[in-house]
């Protein structure tokens, strides 16, 4: 019995010891993430929420993420939750960032992704100018009165353009309307306003546009019963004037200055509308006044010189659509002057007993008063860039590049009546059309890296071109836009001239399609030997219409190709068949035409040069020629000029000469020799050439090793000079 209790102690202690020894079960940590993708996240910003489960965490282990984004930071790690600040989207594209996350003891790392929305498109400023800017409407009312409105810059929808009707305090309205909803696609705003059994009354029509200041139309209306002071009431807007309109008296040997100057109802761009007046003044004032107008009041007279007074014989009005000018009568004009602006206050009466009240107010320079300045300077808002790979002296590329102060249309093209100005600007190869930021300096033909040409130029709205003779240009560019500025100096009057643009510059586009010009008349001009060079001289002038003179003036809406040619020497005025290119070297080689060649466009009085090219000469068996032009010019535009018929007059072609030949024969070869003939009146300069002996053979000059003399003429006639009779 004691050994069982023995035996059943030593078994419970033995259990004991087993179970002390065994260890304890310990569980991983495990981490789960239940969303792993955040999209459409607002464009604004937002704070992500990212949830986690983790079981069986470790004391003092922590979560820890990964993802390196400037514009979405994990800024908590909280104990289930992980917060992501997302920075607002400035970008037009939707943009992804992933983070990795990770906790010691889980074997693998979870991820997740947030995705926000792309930003809006940045708004585009706008401008909205309107003309007029009022109107005076009598008491009867309205009922389609007008004005238009322009959007800039161009690609605006008109369709955002909205009006609306406001009056002046105190006043109940509801008398004037805008068409609202109704706004034309060409630019036009319609109003109307009823009757008025009242006093004068003011309505305003605001403009609104987004992203663009409100403009304001006012309405003015004549209060019930009040007629019209006068049959014309004109507000003038433009004053037309420079240096040239003053001219001081002791010019013209007279005791007054003169001024003589233009106005304008509507701005010139817009003025060409049926009914603007258009007026012309002719006012003299004491003398010395310097191109300063003085304020005061002018008398009409007659034709004279009187100070103070206006001439009834040069001072008119015209109406845009009426081609009758209409002189005044009588009348007068009071000019007063707040600093430096004017107030223009005439009251006339015309030769047909209407009368006029017709007020400008603004600056009055007549280019008096400052001392005149050698510094011109010119700041343009439009760009248009055409580039030509590879098309410089050795191989650079070229940028011709317009400046403007108006807008160019999707082909590049200027609009009528802006200031231009022409860049030829050459630079390293390899461009691939991006014009690069640095510095070019003006060289005249060599078309190499870091220049710009002679053809460079500013041409002023009355088309008066200025080329320069030394100048500078720096470019340099911040981010899409550039900024290039040019210190240029006028080559006839010395003048500094400063050009500058900032902005984008367009795209670089390529050259659109050559235009056909197909020519009808022609006029040609021959010199022998030009400047004892090795070239005749062909000045072949061609036009779609007939000249206008004998000196290759174009008629009045022709298009004029002017070429400059080049034969060998010994053509007697016969143009020669063959091709030529186009060299501007100066050394006018034979079968070339020069850079002085070019073409002038229906309008223009000067012709655009040409830049590259090539001229095809052939002639018919009756004497009729046909010439096709390939032609660049260096505006960017292309052109293919033909054109068939006579070069020169008929009787200047030549009359068969009798003559005699000395031939020599030298430098025989296996397959060649060279020959010479020489006609004894030297009608025709030495000619010596290189003739395949297969061709004599085939054309029996060489038979059996010898030649024959007279065939050798009648080969070399039919070959080379099919307009010489040979005698032999």
């Amino acid at each position: 019995m004691r050994n069982q209790v023995l035996y059943s102690i030593i078994g419970a202690a033995a259990l004991f010891l087993v179970n002390a020894c065994q260890k304890p079960v310990v569980n991983p940590p495990e981490l789960k993430l239940p969303t792993t993708s955040f999209t459409d996240v607002s464009a604004a910003g937002d704070v992500v929420v990212v949830d986690y489960t983790l079981t069986n965490g470790v004391e003092g282990s922590e979560i820890k993420v990964d993802g390196d984004y400037d514009w979405a930071k994990v800024t908590a790690i909280k104990s289930a939750s992980i917060e992501v600040t997302v920075d607002p989207n400035e970008t037009t594209e939707p943009r992804t960032a992933e983070f990795t996350v990770s906790y010691p003891g889980v074997t693998k790392d979870l991820s997740f992704s947030i995705t926000q929305e792309a930003g809006e498109a940045p708004a585009v400023e706008a401008t909205v100018t309107i003309e007029p800017t009022s109107a005076e409407v009598p008491a009867e009312g309205v009922e389609d009165g007008v004005f238009v409105y322009t959007i800039s810059p161009e690609g605006l929808s008109w369709e955002d353009l909205t009006c609306a009707v406001s009056y002046a305090e105190g006043d109940a309205g509801g008398w004037a309307t805008c068409e609202e909803g109704d706004l034309n696609a060409d630019g036009a705003i319609s109003y109307s306003v009823e009757p008025n059994e009242g006093e004068a009354r003011t309505a305003y029509v605001t403009v609104s546009y987004p992203n663009a200041e409100d403009v304001v139309f006012t309405i003015n209306q004549k209060a019930a019963g009040a007629s019209a002071e006068y049959d014309h009431e004109i507000t003038i807007e433009v004053l037309i004037a420079d240096e040239y309109s003053y001219t001081a008296g002791e010019d013209m040997d007279e005791d007054s200055d003169c001024y003589f100057f233009y106005m304008s109802e509507k701005p010139v761009d817009d003025g060409y509308v049926d009914g603007t007046a258009y007026f012309v003044w002719d006012i003299y004032t004491p003398t010395g006044t310097g191109g300063v107008l003085p304020a005061g009041e002018y008398r009409s007279t007659t034709d004279s010189y009187v100070p103070n007074t206006f001439s009834t014989a040069n001072s008119y009005v015209t109406f845009i659509g009426d081609e009758n000018i209409i002189y005044f009568s009588e009348g007068t004009i009071n000019v007063t002057k707040d600093g430096d602006v004017y107030t223009f206050d005439a009251k006339l009466t015309d030769i047909n007993g209407e009368t006029y009240h017709a007020v400008y107010t603004g600056e009055m320079d007549f280019g008096g008063g400052d001392e005149p300045s050698d510094e011109v300077s010119y700041e343009f808002e439009y760009s248009y860039l055409t580039f030509y790979e590879g098309e410089g002296q050795n191989g650079e590329d070229n940028f011709f590049l317009a400046l403007s102060d108006k807008p160019f249309d999707a082909d590049g093209y200027e609009t009528d009546g802006c200031t231009l100005a022409n860049f030829d600007i050459y630079a390293a190869a390899g461009t691939s059309g991006v014009l690069p930021a640095g510095t070019y300096r003006f060289d005249d033909y060599n078309y190499t890296e870091g220049t710009f040409s002679v053809g460079s130029y500013i041409r002023t709205p009355d088309k008066e071109y200025i080329y320069f003779s030394d100048g500078s240009i720096e470019v340099t560019k911040s981010g899409d836009d550039y900024v290039f500025e040019a210190t240029l100096t006028g080559s006839k009057d010395g003048k500094t001239y400063k050009v500058s643009y900032t902005g984008a510059i367009a795209e670089p586009e390529a050259p659109s399609e050559p235009v056909a010009l197909e020519m009808k008349y022609h006029q040609v001009m021959y010199y022998e030997g030009y400047d004892s060079s090795e070239s005749d001289e062909f000045c072949l002038s061609l036009s779609d219409m007939p000249f206008a003179d004998d000196y290759g003036t174009g008629s009045e809406g022709s298009y004029v190709a002017w070429l400059d040619i080049y034969a060998p020497n010994g053509t007697s005025g016969v143009l020669p068949e063959g091709t030529y290119n186009y060299d501007d070297s100066y050394t006018r080689p034979p079968m070339s035409f020069v850079s002085g060649s070019t073409i002038t466009y229906p309008g223009e009085d000067y012709g655009v040069r040409v830049s590259a090219g090539t001229i095809e000469v052939s002639k018919s068996a009756d004497g009729k020629y046909s010439i096709e032009a390939r032609l660049s010019l260096v505006d960017g535009n292309d052109y293919i000029v033909t054109y068939t018929g006579p070069v020169g007059e008929e009787s200047d072609e030549p009359e068969p000469v009798d003559v005699t030949f000395d031939i020599s024969v030298s430098n025989i070869g296996v397959n060649d020799f060279t020959y010479s003939i020489i006609p004894s009146d030297k009608s025709v300069s030495y000619f010596h050439a290189v003739v395949p002996k297969m061709l004599l053979e085939q054309s029996n000059v060489y038979v059996n090793g010898v030649l024959d003399d007279d065939a050798l003429l009648a080969f070399d006639e039919q070959t080379w000079y099919p307009n010489l009779d040979y005698i032999y």
